[in-house]
């Protein structure tokens, strides 16, 4: 809204965060009605040395219905070994690393010495492993924060949300 009235387009900038704020309930209220168990998640933000995602991402993955095991919400992301993961044992593992295209991500995951990591954890063993583009989502302030919700929602819960922004920005790996 700062923007909206610093540029004289406040009613505008009204409409635009109603919309935004509209599309995060929907999906808030959605998962809760689902009544069902609240994933663990891994949310990674870089690959070596891994580092989990923090700021607002943590939040993000409680409104979409999951439980972050490594990051906290509003704490700035840190640096944490495979072990770290592995240990925290999340259901869900997602890759998103700062700047890189879902395509990055995908070939970025395929390193051998990583993908042997990966694929030790129940997530991938489970058919939970997931990319994420984070040159789009998850790693950027700003209305995107919505489609990052709404993919996180689809992932966590599989056939019951519908978005477009899932099948351009993320995958199952």
């Amino acid at each position: 809204l700062a923007v909206g009235a610093a540029t004289g387009t406040l009613p505008r900038a009204r409409e635009v965060v109603a919309r935004l704020r509209a599309r995060a309930a929907s999906v808030s209220c959605r998962v809760q009605a689902l009544r069902l168990p609240r994933p663990g998640v891994a949310v990674i933000e870089w690959l070596d040395p891994p580092m989990a995602a923090g700021n607002w991402v943590p939040e993000l993955v409680r409104l979409a219905g999951g439980d972050d095991v490594l990051g906290k919400a509003g704490v700035h992301s840190h640096w944490i070994t495979w072990d770290d993961v592995a240990a925290a044992d999340p259901d869900v593992v997602i890759l998103s690393p700062c700047g890189f295209t879902l395509d990055r991500v995908v070939a970025e995951s395929a390193a051998p010495a990583l993908r042997g990591r990966l694929d030790s954890l129940r997530a991938a063993r489970s058919g939970r492993l997931f990319a994420v583009d984070g040159h789009h989502l998850l790693n950027r302030p700003g209305p995107r924060l919505l489609d990052s919700l709404e993919v996180l929602a689809e992932i966590l819960h599989p056939g019951r949300f519908s978005f477009a922004a899932t099948e351009r920005f993320a995958c199952r790996l």
